[in-house]
């Protein structure tokens, strides 16, 4: 038995991020996003550096199962968005400044 503190780390870190299901992470992303009015494209760009019409497909065609290459860093980063209560306050808080500070 390997009682490396290091590789039990990993090892655990790889198993959570398998438990991951993409289907709940879109669901609560998407439900985030309506809760707190911030647009598709807005949250794409600034948490994904993605196009709007990427970030779409990711919550419309969620896989069931956390995928095992292609894809898989993106749910990992839309959970992690989702832990962090920060993240989501000054993302929350960069939109409406920009919003309010928008030349009309």
């Amino acid at each position: 038995m390997n009682c490396d503190p290091a590789q039990n780390v990993e090892s655990t870190e790889s198993m959570e991020s398998d438990d991951l299901i993409p289907k709940e992470i879109a669901a609560k992303v998407s439900r985030w996003l309506q809760r707190n009015s911030v647009p598709q494209k807005y949250f794409a760009d600034k948490v994904l550096n993605r196009s709007q019409g990427s970030f779409s497909d990711y919550l419309t065609k969620a896989p069931p199962r956390m995928p095992k290459s292609h894809g898989r860093g993106i749910w990992q980063r839309l959970q992690q968005f989702l832990e962090s209560e920060e993240e989501q306050k000054e993302l929350r808080e960069q939109f409406r400044e920009g919003k309010l500070n928008k030349p009309e």
